[in-house]
């Protein structure tokens, strides 16, 4: 993250609601500022990733979606 925690003006933020592998709520929070890319996991962990990144990532779970049976989404 930048700086003492400031997000720098033109940021883009999203949080993604999700669950851990014991099913307790989460969330992933998602913030694009500065032509980077910065997912702050549950625990706190900042994953930076550039924009060429970014699209591996979504290249990559559209792939693994696609291997999934869709029965498995229910």
């Amino acid at each position: 993250m930048p700086a003492a925690g400031k997000i720098p003006p033109k940021t883009a933020r999203h949080v993604l609601p999700c669950s851990d592998d014991q099913g307790s709520d989460r969330e992933l929070t998602l913030v694009f500022a500065g032509r980077r890319m910065v997912l702050t996991t549950p625990d706190s962990t900042d994953v930076v990733l550039t924009p060429l990144q970014v699209e591996r990532l979504r290249a990559a779970l559209r792939d693994l979606l696609l291997d999934v049976d869709p029965s498995d989404y229910l």
